[in-house]
């Protein structure tokens, strides 16, 4: 183990002349990455200058053919490192413990995008890299700046007796087969002082090279005034990368907004993730040939005047209320939610601004020939269980006492009923075409269908008739499945309830509800028929949930953040309709009631994949998890076993048992196990949609997360393409319609098409979520926040925020308070450390926290996880499984190991803090100047009084 002694002077911000030759070099250097490294890149200074550099010519399509056909190209999605855009990543589909191809270098990335499908070309052993941890075991020549890889051609010794195990393979991108990439970039624009052809365009994604744009491009003022253009975001299209240029060209499509405008970074973000933004409502004829569709089907247009109240005070429940008014029917929209809908006239109602719109709203009067054929539950119990705000009701829910077909006693009758949307969706239709682009609703909010049917026609809303698709069960009491029946229904739910509804009647059971305390129930049900329901419900998804992860089902328990918004700006006419503000922030708690939908979809799910496999065999659209990354899982049960942590990974049930344990124990309850989740969940690969036919056998069926052979997406058809097709297959396969005729080739490119969609719908949810957070953070002035350390390096760690489930890296180098940093060893056989000597600064904060440490009465030794005192680097990018680990790294003046610097041991408790994986540090969340972006410094916490599990609990509980 190498020993890193690092120096600070106090943070200062570095102050530029203006002289012209310092103006120009502090433009030039604004506009690089921090990430680069290496000269003659996409990402550096040196942007357009090409001085003999060529990229590999791309070899042609029938090379290509051949070449994955014998197996000397590998065929696979290329990943850049955010971090560090020098190292890209393939998957290895050898299964001989590389679990990834090393792609080094602009050169050998050869103009591939993050994302993009490419094939590559496995290069040469001594082209291989050896591990940074294996540098000195191998007698390395000097570390090369920068670099995280050596090739083991720069070994003194030969390179035949490096183990294989130490090496990581490196590849070249030989051609792109598709890509997938979004050519749409979204980043700010520079001046280029080098030519006076070309603009610079830095996208705000490290991971997409520069682009150069040419000057005629440039808006208007830009090179008199280029400070002014810098604010703001820009959208341009990357057009041509040829193999002499370092550089891709592009073209300048539009301005966005500002940085850090919360509605031009949502924008933004869609954009460059290649969501479809169209609105339905604006292309007349493809609304007019669905409607068309829909009125042969016996849907009914009724024209509805909306009347939109704008008041200086918003209603604090934000909640839509509808009233009748003359007769006509009035909706009353509050939180400055526009309507669609033609001519809007404004006027004055006692003193407040008005708007009425109108709109056609669909109604349903069902064929009577659908009763012919179908399953009659209107007059059932039937609930929907969802957020509180949502308006697409996919799913409903009953359950009754019956007897079972063999004359069971006391068995129930348990029924999932969905949407159908593929009996309003016809193949041949543009609608379709959208939706199979679309491939998801991207909650912000871009749905996947018009809201014609997502929020009416199909939406299982209460108190009117709805056509589904069912799955009904005979149970016995402990949840086995005695009979199943699938087939098309009506129901009529009786009251759509939230999922805090469900949890306030299975927490209390015995309550009497008042009637304004529940959602309106239809049709003369009684309030006690719904508790029964759920109580029943709750009762049978208990027992299955406790015999899924009986079979190896994986529970990730990570938080989400919801966020309560205000629009603070208004239009011309006082309409609310600018930015949304973060005022509240909360975390979405899972609880019973959650899970009690969940199971019965689940179980739904499987049941529908096992009957497509059986009825379809090779034209089935499934769903399935791979098994984890196996070298990531290793080194995560190898680490973790250092710490004391035990994890049998041999499968999905014992990997979850591991990690459930953790979960049951106070003291590790707050610490080890937020970030055993986070540990696991970098070790899985990702689920995907699949056809049947497009992959070896049923032993690639498996969904590992869940623990079952066969898995479908049934229960979601309003905001998931993949649940519509599935939809179709079914009914075909009850002879309810023809077969739709898919090929193989068609189904497996409608999966990997969801598959994209679905990855972009996440990444956009995450981003989302990240852009309101950093909002509150601005709108708030900051906030202080305990996290669990999951890796340390030389000047930074990354800390784990375990009330938000956000990983943040803490950068040493900027810290205030310190004089030096030591990362090393403390004792011979103990873990990787961090000591930081704190200075003047530090101790001038904590004189005005004297009364606070001095009531911290519990001391490390008293409150820290045991875990057989070995404390280690669960997260350390070096594998060191050939070192030993013991004690827990605090530092101890008689057991100093003989190479820590002399400083170290000369250190009171209360000048230092020592750091080590998986203690626990206090930092405060700021706001990045002018962005929505925020960063965290570390709040000092002397070894004299350090935190501790009770500490992380307090903050959980805050």
């Amino acid at each position: 183990m190498s020993v890193i002694e690092v120096t600070y002077k106090p943070y200062k911000e570095k102050k530029v002349k203006s002289s012209k030759k310092n103006k120009k070099s502090a433009k030039e250097e604004s506009s690089t990455n921090d990430n680069s490294s290496i000269s003659s890149t996409p990402n550096n200074n040196n942007v357009g200058k090409n001085t003999g550099f060529r990229y590999p010519a791309y070899l042609s399509e029938e090379e290509v053919k051949e070449g994955l056909e014998n197996g000397s190209l590998i065929e696979g999605i290329l990943r850049v490192n955010q971090r560090n855009t020098e190292q890209c990543f393939v998957d290895n589909p050898d299964g001989d413990g590389h679990n990834e191809l090393l792609i080094l270098g602009p050169q050998d990335r050869n103009r591939g995008l993050h994302g993009d499908l490419v094939a590559v070309k496995l290069k040469s052993k001594e082209f291989w890299f050896l591990h940074e941890a294996y540098r000195a075991k191998y007698k390395l020549s000097p570390r090369f700046p920068h670099a995280k890889y050596h090739r083991i051609s720069d070994l003194d010794n030969c390179c035949s007796i490096v183990k294989e195990k130490h090496l990581i393979k490196s590849a070249q991108v030989v051609a792109i087969l598709e890509k997938n990439a979004s050519r749409r970039v979204v980043g700010h624009i520079r001046p280029m002082y080098s030519s006076t052809a070309h603009f610079i365009f830095v996208p705000v994604d490290s991971r997409v090279p520069r682009i150069l744009i040419p000057i005629k491009r440039a808006p208007t003022g830009f090179y008199d005034r280029p400070q002014d253009f810098e604010k703001f975001l820009y959208l341009a299209q990357l057009q041509e990368w040829g193999d002499d240029c370092i550089n891709p060209r592009g073209k300048l499509l539009d301005n966005l907004g500002k940085a850090g405008d919360v509605n031009a970074e949502h924008l933004a973000l869609l954009l460059v993730n290649g969501v479809d933004v169209r609105e339905y409502e604006s292309h007349t004829q493809i609304m007019k040939d669905l409607r068309d569709r829909l009125v042969k089907l016996g849907v009914e247009y009724i024209e509805v005047k909306s009347e939109e109240l704008v008041e200086e005070k918003v209603e604090s429940e934000g909640k839509n209320k509808k009233k009748e008014k003359n007769g006509e029917k009035i909706r009353a929209v509050h939180n400055g939610k526009k309507m669609a809908g033609p001519d809007p006239k404004a006027e004055e109602k006692n003193g407040k601004k008005t708007t009425i719109e109108k709109k056609l709203i669909p109604e349903l009067n069902i064929d009577p020939k659908e009763f012919d054929y179908r399953r009659d539950f209107r007059k059932e119990v039937v609930v929907t269980i969802d957020p509180l705000t949502a308006r697409d009701l996919d799913d409903a829910l009953h359950i009754k006492r019956v007897k079972g077909e063999n004359g069971e006693e006391d068995c129930w009758e348990v029924g999932v009923h969905i949407a159908d949307v593929a009996y309003f969706l016809p193949i041949d239709t543009e609608v379709n075409s959208w939706a199979r682009s679309r491939g998801t609703t991207v909650y912000l909010a871009i749905p996947m269908l018009p809201s014609d049917l997502c929020e009416h026609l199909c939406s299982l809303n209460p108190g009117v008739e709805r056509l589904t698709f069912s799955i009904v069960w005979t149970m016995d009491d402990e949840a086995n499945i005695l009979s199943t029946w699938f087939g098309r229904s009506v129901i009529k739910s009786c009251s759509k309830l939230s999922y805090e509804h469900a949890q306030d009647i299975i927490e209390n059971p015995k309550k009497q509800f008042a009637i304004n305390e529940l959602p309106k129930i239809h049709d003369g049900i009684k309030i006690r028929q719904i508790k029964k329901t759920i109580t029943n419900l709750n009762f049978i998804a208990k027992k299955l949930k406790r015999k899924r992860f009986g079979r190896g089902g994986l529970k990730f328990d990570l938080p989400k953040l919801r966020f309560d918004l205000e629009q603070i700006n208004k239009d011309e006419k006082g309409n609310l309709s600018g930015t949304w503000i973060p005022r509240g922030l909360r975390l979405d708690q899972r609880k019973d009631s959650n899970f009690l939908v969940e199971e019965l979809m689940l179980l739904a799910n499987m049941e529908v994949a096992q009957r497509l496999y059986k009825y379809y065999d090779d034209r089935a659209m499934l769903r399935r998890h791979p098994t984890p990354k196996r070298k990531e899982l290793k080194n995560m049960v190898e680490k973790c076993a250092k710490l004391g942590i035990k994890i049998d990974s041999t499968n999905s049930k014992t990997l979850g048992e591991s990690i459930e344990e953790f979960t049951k124990v106070e003291q590790y309850a707050y610490t080890v196990a937020p970030a055993l989740n986070q540990l696991l969940i970098k070790c899985m690969n990702f689920a995907q949609y699949f056809c049947t036919g497009a992959v070896d056998g049923p032993t690639d069926f498996s969904h590992y997360g869940l623990g079952v052979d066969f898995y479908t997406h049934f229960t979601s058809p309003i905001r998931r393409y993949p649940d519509i097709i599935v939809h179709r297959l079914l009914a075909a396969s009850l002879n309810y319609t023809n077969d739709p005729g898919y090929s193989v080739k068609q189904l497996n490119g409608i999966a990997m098409r969801a598959n994209s969609t679905k990855a972009c719908a996440k990444m956009c949810s995450e981003t989302s979520a990240d852009i309101f957070f950093g909002s509150f953070i601005r709108e708030y002035g900051g906030m202080e926040v305990v996290g669990v350390v999951m890796a340390l390096f030389d000047e930074c760690f990354d800390l784990l925020l375990i009330k938000y489930g956000i990983v943040k890296r803490i950068y040493l180098k900027k810290q205030k308070f310190l004089n030096r940093i030591y990362h090393g060893k403390l004792t011979k056989n103990g873990p990787v450390t961090l000591v930081l000597w704190f200075n003047e600064e530090a101790k001038n904060y904590f004189s005005g926290k004297e009364e606070a440490l001095v009531n911290n009465k519990i001391r490390r030794e008293e409150c820290l996880p045991n875990l057989d005192k070995k404390i280690d680097n669960l997260l350390r990018e070096d594998d060191e499984e050939d070192q030993e680990s013991d004690g827990n790294g605090v530092l101890n003046k008689e057991d100093v190991y003989e190479e820590v610097p002399s400083w170290i041991k000369d250190l009171q408790p209360e000048e230092r803090q020592t750091i080590n994986c998986m203690c626990v540090v206090r930092v405060k969340l700021v706001n990045v100047k002018d962005t929505l972006r925020y960063e965290a410094n570390l709040i000092p916490t002397p070894d004299s009084n350090p935190l501790t599990w009770v500490d992380a609990k307090q903050h959980m509980d805050e």
